[in-house]
């Protein structure tokens, strides 16, 4: 009676230790699967956050090359107000003064928003670009 309550002791034991590999390895399955998951969506993250980079970067790029073309142009207008203002009477002077000072004016705030906007880009792609590597990470 005793070698039989071993011998059912020991299957019992075997069972058990089938069942905890089966177990065992149904855990690293998942755990695997939730590993392949946890990449696939980093690396479409990561592939976004590229792409948000880039748009920054351009837009940046786009607001600067702004603000230079605005700034040539009001060099040009300036230039050529001066020559009005030149060639004016006496009485014109006093007008055209107003309306540079005027213009001039409405120009510093157009370039004062193109350099805010230049900044924004800026510091988003920065974020853009710290997003990613810590994505990457």
């Amino acid at each position: 009676e005793l070698k039989l309550a071993e011998e059912a002791a020991a299957r019992e034991e075997e069972e058990l230790k089938a069942v905890a590999a089966a177990a065992s390895a149904a855990r690293v399955t998942e755990v695997k699967s939730w590993v392949a998951n946890w990449r696939e969506k980093s690396a479409a993250r990561a592939e976004q956050l590229r792409r948000e980079e880039e748009a920054a970067i351009a837009a940046a790029a786009a607001a600067a090359a702004e603000l230079k073309l605005a700034e040539e142009a009001a060099a040009r207008e300036e230039e050529e107000l001066k020559a009005v203002a030149a060639a004016a009477s006496a009485a014109r002077v006093t007008e055209v003064k107003s309306w540079v000072a005027n213009w001039r004016e409405k120009s510093a705030a157009r370039a004062e928003q193109l350099r805010r906007e230049e900044e924004a880009a800026i510091a988003a792609a920065a974020a853009a670009a710290a997003e990613l590597k810590l994505a990457e990470e």
